[in-house]
């Protein structure tokens, strides 16, 4: 643009398949004067906003190497910012960030926890949280881990302070407390 000092956004407008001539297109992307983009909306506020007002998801879809990941706005579970495993924002969900801070990882996260891990039970690796100081070594390293197998009582441990490359204690899932 020549002659003038005001800035200049660039829009880009679409017209749906089907759609009867003297219909005009509608604005369907910004790329805002301040280098802003918004897709959905007019005036984006952040350097990337996605907006959708159809009630639909917003997610951004990742793909590759045979791979499908996916980010957004779950419609289906309140609107939720969820991680997927899956092209569709919501389907084989990694984590989920919840009401009231609340976030899910293997699920949706529960109403009356914070924190919720869900174990995929046809995973071997049973271990569902572990705290270490980064080493992959668990000798002196170890702060503790829960490791869970919910078949019986006995199944769900607490294990504790790892020494010398073994476990100190573990609690059971029935209350018992065994020492090493």
């Amino acid at each position: 643009h020549s002659g003038t000092a005001a800035g200049t956004d660039l829009e880009f407008y679409s017209k749906p398949i089907g759609t009867g001539p003297g219909s005009g297109p509608s604005q369907v992307m910004t790329v805002a004067s301040t280098g802003k983009v918004g897709i959905g909306i007019h005036d984006p506020d952040q350097l990337l906003e996605l907006n959708d007002q159809s009630g639909a998801d917003v997610a951004v879809h990742f793909a590759g190497n045979g791979v499908d990941h996916s980010i957004g706005t779950d419609q289906s579970n309140g609107g939720y910012l969820t991680i997927s495993n899956s092209a569709t924002v919501g389907t084989n969900p990694y984590m989920v960030l919840g009401p009231n801070t609340r976030i899910g990882i293997g699920d949706n996260g529960q109403t009356n926890t914070k924190v919720t891990i869900t174990e995929n039970t046809s995973d071997s690796d049973r271990t569902m949280l572990k705290v270490t100081n980064g080493e992959d070594n668990p000798g002196g390293n170890n702060v503790w881990s829960v490791f869970g197998n919910n078949s019986d009582d006995h199944g769900a441990n607490f294990f504790a302070g790892y020494s010398a490359d073994a476990h100190r204690f573990f609690v059971k899932g029935d209350g018992d407390v065994q020492n090493h």
